[in-house]
């Protein structure tokens, strides 16, 4: 089964990157913004994305080049501080167009299961070249030995 999840802001931390990814052109993704990170246009006015990428710009470049500034910066609570709570919602002072709408999926009827693929969609550390990697969930117990580094990859949503 695959399936596409453009939510790479929950994916913040440079270990979990997508790296070697197929470039994809920007402009038929509307819905993809770029903040010093990857963020996902949800609604039509809020940007999902990382926390900690508000504190380097808080400026939103859309694909047609436009640079917004969010109207409300709403980090979580627990953000800084406690690891893994790095997430923003941005509230943005006017609707964008967009010809792709998310939801958030409802794990709980249609659950992510081990061996499924599931594609990344990020900047990667660029400023305006978007990618995705497909990746295969695997959820076998990782022993994290420190923050950056795992004995194998682990992906979180």
């Amino acid at each position: 089964m695959r399936r596409s999840f453009m939510l790479l802001a929950l994916l913040s931390s440079s270990t979990f990157a997508a790296v070697d990814g197929t470039s994809v052109n920007w402009l038929n993704y509307k819905d993809m913004v770029n903040n010093n990170c990857t963020g996902t246009l949800i609604g039509g006015k809020f940007i999902l994305t990382a926390a900690h990428c508000n504190d380097i710009k808080n400026t939103v470049i859309t694909q047609d080049g436009a640079w917004i500034n969010p109207t409300v910066v709403n980090d979580h609570l627990n953000y800084p501080g406690v690891e893994g709570y790095d997430l923003s919602v941005l509230t943005l002072p006017n609707r964008l167009e967009t010809t792709n709408i998310h939801y958030f999926a409802d794990l709980n009827s249609d659950p992510v299961r081990n061996g499924d693929e599931v594609r990344l969609f990020g900047f990667a550390g660029t400023q305006d070249q978007l990618s995705y990697a497909t990746m295969t969930v695997d959820t076998t117990p990782t022993v994290v030995t420190s923050r950056y580094t795992a004995e194998k990859n682990y992906w979180w949503w």
